[in-house]
């Protein structure tokens, strides 16, 4: 069979990072503590640091500092405190003063961090760009200290020091303005479309305190804030139509916010939940990783609905997620006595899928083969069939994943699962070398899945064997599939395997900005503001803002989402780049807000010290955690790069990390340490080509190891494919697709740094 589709090293100066030779990357210079700190660093700065005395013996201010700024990164703020408090002059220091302030008000002692950021904005020894930082943060604490005047006076103090964001304090003033049109003044000259809607919602919130229910209902509608609009409903009398509301709300994606608030909507206002509602808001908690909550909310709907089969089967998925397949084979008992003929192939498929993700293969085969002979034909065996030939897969047992894939065909012809098993046959004919009956099973694969439920697979392949045999129709249809879904896995490998690299990015000049609107600097520059000011929420809001305005210029897009990215603002960073990209294509600038880079700093320190692409691990992060150093996974994986705690344990403990604190997790140079080293480990250790290293972060290297038996290993496309859990199938894909983007977007920026070469072409 031909090879064209060969791997080809990523290079590491002269050594392939891809394959076993130790890496040619030139050790990582030993840096001091106050070089790890501008690094963003702050785990190794702090074991790079020297000694503080025993207490009670007092501390030298700089070493103070020192340290203070380090434990501040950890977000050790009590230590903060105890460090400062034992330097002298700690409170006429002002980089000390500002900490110490800090660590108060993170503490949430806001009469010492009121007396601290006042002290620090009159200090004489305060620069120009500390003492507006004194001025806004003592503000708040006033606020919060409820000294109403002071405050007002404090953020009026505040914006002349930040001319640039007044509109932001104003509305923060606004708020303690007890004359209500005094306070719909000072709002209205908000600059921004993120600043406008914020001073919007607190006129509503205004309207709503006065009794005008309707001029807050036309502010809410104007914005679409479909929860806000239910409340006002409901202090209006229209309870019904609130609930509706409420209800549609559940019924999306149960990850995002409105959905856990319209849980606690519905909770709050009404006295009992429909059984709906209330599988609504288990399903909300259950994807929030709160198990309890979830079960207590489906055993409520259960004392009303026992019959339901389908919350029968929500509670056994729960328990499975918990991995307690006791409770949850009682659960599947309890669905299949209440299941007439009609439910009890559905049945069948949950209880096959709780058995193999605990791992019980043989009780779950028996069941597959009794559910075969009972329900000849059924759409769901068809899928628990589908479920054990991904097994006999995973555990490399060919000949049975082959005799389950001709179960299907011959039992099931007519079952979507078939397709997907007549689909998978053609890549096993074509890893044997027979590329023309792999190219007609393809071709009865495309012509059966009329509805496209098998996504861009099987045109992709299709298009590849055509073009692996000269048909130029071939190349025709994979520019047609990169032109179509640029960004996707199979779009960024169409565009490789066509050498199509011309006008990757829009070519054509954009048109500069309308005279008289938003310049982009500002843009840029009021993000960065309102974030380096710990106002995350202002800097969330004013770059969201900027997406969702159709009006905003595509310049204007690049510098909020390259903002956002520089803030950490991943999520807003993306949005902003979907929004470039709608209306100027996939420019440089789009491109790089759709593959934002914050931590960069750390990413490429880490990348650099185990010698590794710096962009392959921002894309791994990327999908991992959107780079959200809090980030917990429903599986317990914590952090930037998501390492489970007993993987970093085992970790910690190889490379002699001690002591060990899970919640160091959290923090975002640790994690990166543990995520890279695993990373690398399975370049330098496992031999492991780049899309195989990706496969072993989702799915363990020890999976990836038995895969490596497979004949179509060697082919990256085939191997993807053939990946024997869906999970990491859509894993890799991804990944590989955002680091082939990130490389495009970063790599002429990366040039000359002592990481692995990032211009070389993963595939030839």
């Amino acid at each position: 069979m031909r090879r064209s589709w060969l791997v080809l090293a990523v290079a590491c100066a002269a050594a392939p990072v891809l394959f076993a030779q130790a890496p040619a990357c030139p050790p990582p210079p030993a840096l001091g503590a106050e070089s790890l700190l501008t690094l963003g660093r702050f785990w190794h700065a702090e074991r790079a640091a020297p000694v503080l005395p025993r207490a009670p013996r007092p501390v030298p201010i700089g070493l103070a500092v020192l340290h203070a700024r380090i434990r501040a990164g950890l977000e050790r703020w009590e230590d903060v405190d105890e460090v400062l408090r034992r330097a002298r002059g700690a409170d006429s220091v002002p980089d000390a003063l500002l900490l110490w302030a800090t660590a108060s008000e993170r503490l949430d002692n806001w009469a010492a961090a009121e007396a601290r950021f006042r002290r620090l904005a009159d200090l004489p020894a305060t620069s120009a760009a500390v003492r507006p930082v004194a001025l806004v943060h003592r503000a708040a604490a006033l606020e919060v200290l409820g000294r109403r005047d002071s405050a007002e006076a404090a953020w009026r103090r505040a914006a002349q020091a930040l001319p640039e964001i007044a509109d932001w304090f104003a509305i923060r003033r606004a708020k303690l303005e007890r004359d209500t049109a005094l306070a719909f003044v000072s709002v209205s000259a908000a600059r921004t479309p993120g600043a406008r809607q914020r001073a919007a919602l607190f006129v509503a919130q205004r309207r709503v305190m006065a009794g005008n229910l309707a001029g807050a209902l036309e502010v809410y509608r104007r914005y679409g804030r479909s929860l806000d609009i239910a409340r006002v409903e409901w202090a209006m009398g229209q309870r019904r139509t609130a609930r509706l509301r409420a209800d549609s709300l559940l019924l999306q994606d149960p990850t995002k916010p409105q959905a856990l608030l319209a849980a606690n909507f519905l909770a709050e206002r009404y006295d009992s939940l429909t059984v709906r509602e209330l599988a609504g808001v288990a399903r909300v908690y259950r994807a929030l990783n709160d198990p309890s909550n979830a079960e207590r909310h489906l055993r409520r709907a259960l004392q009303r609905a026992d019959t339901s089969v389908a919350l029968w089967l929500e509670l056994a998925a729960l328990h499975s997620d918990r991995k307690d397949l006791r409770a949850a084979r009682v659960a599947l008992d309890s669905a299949e006595r209440r299941a007439r003929r009609r439910a009890a192939s559905l049945v069948t498929l949950a209880r096959v899928t709780v058995l193999a993700a605990a791992k019980e293969w043989d009780e779950a085969d028996t069941l597959t083969a009794r559910a075969v002979r009972l329900l000849p034909g059924d759409s769901n065996v068809a899928k628990a069939v589908l479920v054990m030939a991904e097994h006999d897969r995973a555990y490399a047992q060919a000949a049975a994943e082959l005799r389950r894939y001709w179960l299907l065909l011959r039992r099931f012809p007519a079952a979507t699962a078939t397709n997907t098993a007549r689909f998978r046959l053609g890549l096993v004919l074509y890893a044997q070398g027979d590329a023309d009956s792999a190219a007609a099973a393809v071709a009865d694969v495309i012509a059966r899945d009329s509805t496209n439920l098998l996504g861009t697979a099987p045109r992709f392949w299709a298009a590849r064997l055509r073009l692996e045999r000269g048909d130029s129709a071939g190349r025709v249809a994979l520019q047609r599939i990169a032109a179509q879904e640029p960004l996707s896995y199979y779009g960024v490998r169409a565009r490789e395997l066509t050498g199509d690299t011309v006008a990757f990015f829009v070519d054509t000049a954009l048109a500069p900005p309308r005279p008289g609107s938003f310049p982009p600097a500002r843009a840029r520059e009021r993000i960065r503001l309102l974030a380096n000011l710990g106002f995350e929420s202002e800097a969330r809001a004013e770059a969201l803002g900027w997406a969702a305005d159709t009006t905003a210029s595509p310049q204007v897009l690049f510098a909020a989402a390259a903002a956002a990215g520089a803030a950490g603002f991943a999520r807003e960073a993306i949005r902003l780049g979907e929004a470039a990209q709608v209306r100027a294509g996939l420019t440089a600038g789009a491109a790089r807000g759709l593959m934002p880079f914050p931590y960069r700093s750390v990413i490429e320190a880490e990348s650099a010290e185990h010698c590794l692409d710096p962009l392959l691990l921002a894309a791994i992060i990327r999908q991992e955690s959107r780079f959200t150093p809090r980030a917990v996974s429903r599986a317990g994986a914590r952090g930037i790069s998501q390492v489970m705690p007993a993987t970093g344990r085992e970790l910690a403990q190889r490379l002699r990390i001690a002591p060990w604190d899970a919640d160091l997790l959290f923090v975002p140079d640790f994690n990166l340490h543990l995520g890279a080293h695993f990373l690398a480990d399975r370049f330098r250790v496992d031999s492991f080509p780049v899309y195989a290293a990706i496969a072993a972060y989702n799915a363990g290297f020890q999976r990836v190891d038995r895969w490596r038996r497979w004949p179509e290993f060697g082919d990256p496309d085939l191997f993807v494919e053939r990946v024997a859990i869906p999970e990491t199938r859509t894993y890799v894909r991804i990944v590989y697709a955002s680091y082939q983007w990130y490389r495009r977007a970063y790599a002429d920026s990366l040039a000359g740094a002592s990481s692995p070469a990032v211009a070389a072409p993963l595939y030839p």
